[in-house]
């Protein structure tokens, strides 16, 4: 069970943003789930969040690592109109077994209350 506790501790840090008392508001964006999809041997749901860029990232999230995100997939309106891929961020190893010491928050960090905090 160890493991399963690590996982979950890896979704909290990762996953604020599908808590539903934050659900990525506080950053100008909205995220709504878009259905259902699968990535590597995982079953997904499936997210879309809209930056205020104007971008949009969607997130797969795993249903058997208790929604850990595992694929994030950035995209940018073209001069065309049409959203082209900026970024696709994939985890295709996930194993259960980290070490404790990853999940401790690093020295130094706080908390931010507003997107325009992140640059600061």
């Amino acid at each position: 069970m160890r493991g399963a506790k690590r996982v979950s501790r890896l979704r909290d840090l990762v996953q604020g943003a599908f808590r539903s008392r934050g659900n990525g508001e506080g950053f100008g964006s909205a995220i709504r789930q878009i259905g259902d999809g699968v990535h590597g041997l995982h079953s997904c749901d499936r997210y879309q969040m809209g930056l205020p860029s104007g971008d949009r990232v969607t997130i797969s999230a795993a249903r058997d690592f208790e929604r850990l995100p595992v694929r994030l997939e950035h995209e940018r309106k073209g001069a065309d109109g049409l959203f082209q891929t900026v970024s696709d961020t994939q985890l295709l190893d996930v194993r259960i077994g980290a070490d404790e010491k990853l999940f401790e928050k690093p020295k130094g960090y706080a908390p931010v209350k507003s997107y325009a905090e992140l640059g600061k």
